[in-house]
C-alpha cells in the first residue's frame, strides 16, 4: 500500500466538526508518517479544499475537482488528449 484515502464522511465535517477536522490531519499525518500519500474524497468545497492544503493533504477528488462524466464524454477526452486509458491517480492539491 502506498495511499490512505480518507472517505467522504469525514470530508464532510471539515471547517463544521473540530472533531472530524482532527481525525483528517491525524489520518495524513499518519500517512505522511508511513512514507505513504493521502487522498481525500468527496471534496465539494472551496473551504473543504483549503483545510486539505493547510494538513498537507497530498491529493483530492470529488466535485469541486470535476463532475462525473458520461462514458462518451470520458473516451473523447481521452482521445483528445491521447491516452489509452483514464489517469489512475487522484489530482494532485496545488498551493496558491
Amino acid at each position: 500500500m502506498d495511499t490512505l484515502k480518507i472517505d467522504r464522511s469525514f470530508i464532510n465535517g471539515l471547517g463544521t466538526d473540530p472533531e472530524k477536522a482532527e481525525i483528517v490531519r491525524t489520518m495524513i499525518t499518519l500517512a505522511h508518517n508511513l512514507g505513504m500519500s493521502a487522498v481525500a474524497e468527496g471534496v465539494e468545497t472551496q473551504e473543504q479544499l483549503n483545510w486539505l492544503q493547510s494538513f498537507n493533504c497530498d491529493y483530492a477528488q470529488g466535485y469541486l475537482i470535476a463532475k462525473p462524466l458520461p462514458v462518451e464524454a470520458i473516451e473523447t477526452l481521452l482521445m483528445q488528449n491521447n491516452c489509452d486509458r483514464p489517469p489512475i491517480t487522484p489530482t494532485p492539491i496545488l498551493s496558491n
